[in-house]
């Protein structure tokens, strides 16, 4: 504050030009006169509970009696306000005056044409569409955005119900929807932005904006039910909330307050929420449009889903028990249950019995394809851990059995056996030494394995053969299982000798030879004659062994010998050069020390 004398001649100042003498100054304020002497002086400063009043009897602002001085910008601020003020005022006045006159002039010229009102209110509502706009953000003090928006809003749906009424159409609640669609697209965020929310909805204006929205879509479908009927307003409907879960549930899902770990997984709800949407639409249009399509159509809609967005779900949702590192495994089965039941289905529908072949052939190519994973996920035990091998092609197998065994089953036939045992012949050649290198085999036999490879791939030829002579061939026992038997003699007699003979390589591959030759010398002859035992006819028999005629290649028997005759000398060639090589390279190999001697060599003191 500044100093006494100061605001005392402030004060004096103010109280002359307001024409007040120091006895009227006191009067207002209930102090005596000498009191204000006293301050207009500079003897003392006024009670600090006497500025306000002060200040209301000397038409200034606190401020400036403090200051001792004018507050000009103050000031001017207020008389800029006061004008501004008058000219709100004014302007609602005209605004008032206007509008009035223009309803009195309506309704005094529909009176005087008609003898009543009726085509006065559509230029009331008119009126009232312009007043919205110019007027209502005059009158209200917040929120001009959303009540000028509102008041337009209820004037032209006003307008657009009394022009229904004077053309006396039923229009209005045709056009009143596809209207407020129209605003609530372009207005509703202005109304959104300006209006204040509750907490849980002032962070969720999008999807108020997206839901109001899809709200008067499904509102203006409602609308015009008449003209598009009750099945295509279904149909209709259900397309857009497909489309607006596809579109815009994300953006939902983001604002949406979740709990319970569901704020991780809105990937998922999204997914799901189309699927369901899909299947939703699926549905209606079968109801509308008949057919016994839909079961077909909604399994095939869940495989889809499982095959494109299960990875997704499977990621997001919580696994325990082990099952958080075996999502492929999960994914996959998923996948499989999934086409099998699109099978069933589609079976159940169409009719036919071809459903058990084709979940068995589904399942064979679920294990070729994907057992690998599988056995790489689960847990095994028991040694199984290392014979993952033999999982796979044992389940593979059996699998492949199983397929034989329901198309048998299914289409009829006497084909199973042989075809179970030339499956398990022709998969044996190729995949049983996986199973005998990874069994535990017992130490007497784990030596053998060569051995054993080649008895159960004998015992399974002459399984095959049994299995396709029997119940009505009779040429098993003759001539069919000797000749079997005989075949089986040169890979058996080759077996043993690479595998069992104490010689060196040439030695064994010179008595290889030497077999082969001997079979080829007496092939002809042994099957000629198995085959007169099982009373078959032979004509023209050839003697035991080739009898070649080399000055004669004209005619076919004797061509014949002459060939076979080369291929046992060549065999038997083969055969004394691979065991001259073996005795040349025994010579040439050195022989081993005796143990004294070698012990010298190693001792440099003896």
């Amino acid at each position: 504050m500044e100093n006494k004398k100061t605001l005392g001649a402030y004060i004096r100042q103010r109280r002359q030009e307001l024409g007040l003498t120091q006895r009227e100054f006191a009067q207002r304020l209930f102090v005596t006169e000498s009191a204000v002497s006293k301050w207009e002086r500079g003897l003392s400063y006024p009670d600090i509970t006497l500025v306000r009043e002060i200040c209301a009897v000397l038409e200034v602002s606190e401020h400036e009696l403090l200051t001792a001085s004018e507050d000009t910008e103050a000031r001017t601020v207020q008389r800029l306000a006061r004008r501004y003020l008058r000219l709100v005022e004014t302007y609602r006045r005209i605004q008032y005056i206007l509008y009035g006159a223009i309803l009195l002039g309506c309704a005094i010229g529909n009176l005087a044409s008609r003898g009543r009102l009726d085509w006065f209110w559509i230029a009331a509502a008119a009126v009232m569409m312009a007043a919205s706009l110019t007027l209502l953000p005059a009158l209200v003090e917040r929120h001009k955005y959303a009540a000028a928006i509102g008041g337009f809003t209820v004037s032209l749906l006003l307008l657009l119900l009394f022009c229904a009424l004077w053309s006396t159409g039923g229009w209005f609640l045709q056009a009143a929807p596809l209207v407020l669609l129209g605003l609530s697209v372009f207005l509703l965020p202005l109304v959104l932005r300006d209006l204040p929310l509750p907490p849980p909805f002032s962070r969720m204006k999008a999807s108020l904006y997206l839901c109001s929205n899809l709200g008067l879509v499904l509102l203006s479908l409602l609308a015009w039910l008449g003209q598009i009927g009750l099945n295509n307003f279904l149909v209709a409907s259900a397309s857009v909330l497909l489309a607006f879960g596809v579109l815009f549930l994300p953006v939902v899902l983001r604002q949406l307050p979740l709990s319970g770990g569901w704020e991780r997984r809105k990937a998922t709800l999204y997914l799901s929420g189309c699927t369901l949407l899909l299947l939703l639409l699926l549905a209606v249009c079968n109801a509308v449009y008949g057919g016994d399509w839909l079961p077909a159509a909604a399994a095939g809609v869940l495989l889809a889903f499982g095959v494109l967005f299960l990875p997704v779900l499977l990621r997001q949702l919580p696994l325990s028990g082990g099952w958080e590192r075996r999502k492929a495994t999960l994914y996959l089965s998923g996948c499989t249950l999934l086409l099998l039941l699109l099978l069933a289905v589609c079976n159940a529908v169409y009719g036919g019995d071809w459903l058990p072949a084709a979940a068995a052939g589904v399942l064979l190519a679920f294990g070729v394809l994907f057992l690998p994973v599988l056995l790489r996920q689960l847990p095994l035990s028991g040694g199984w851990e290392r014979r993952k091998a033999t999982l796979y092609l044992s389940g593979c197998t059996l699998l492949l059995l199983l397929l034989l065994a329901v198309c048998n089953a299914v289409y009829g036939g006497s084909w199973l056996g042989e075809a179970v045992v030339s499956v398990l012949l022709g998969l044996g050649l190729f995949l049983l030494p996986v199973f005998l290198r990874q069994l535990p085999l017992p130490s007497p036999l784990c030596r053998h394995k060569a051995a054993l490879y080649g008895g159960v791939e004998s015992l399974l030829l002459l399984l095959l053969l049994a299995v396709c002579a029997f119940p009505d061939g009779d040429w098993f026992w003759m001539p069919g299982l000797p000749l079997a038997l005989y075949g089986l003699g040169l890979p058996w007699a080759c077996l043993l000798l690479i595998r069992y003979a104490p010689v060196n390589r040439w030695f064994k591959a010179g008595g290889c030879f030497a077999v082969l030759a001997l079979y080829q010398f007496s092939l002809v002859w042994v099957v000629e004659r198995l085959c007169l035992l099982g009373g078959y006819v032979v004509e023209d028999l050839h003697a035991f062994g080739p009898r070649p005629d080399f000055s004669n290649w004209t005619d076919i028997r004797p061509r014949s010998e002459n060939i076979m005759a080369l291929i046992t000398a060549f065999f038997l060639l083969l055969a004394l050069i691979c065991c001259a090589a073996g005795i040349a390279g025994r010579r040439r190999r050195p022989s081993a020390p005796p143990p004294e001697a070698a012990g010298t060599a190693e001792d440099p003191q003896n």
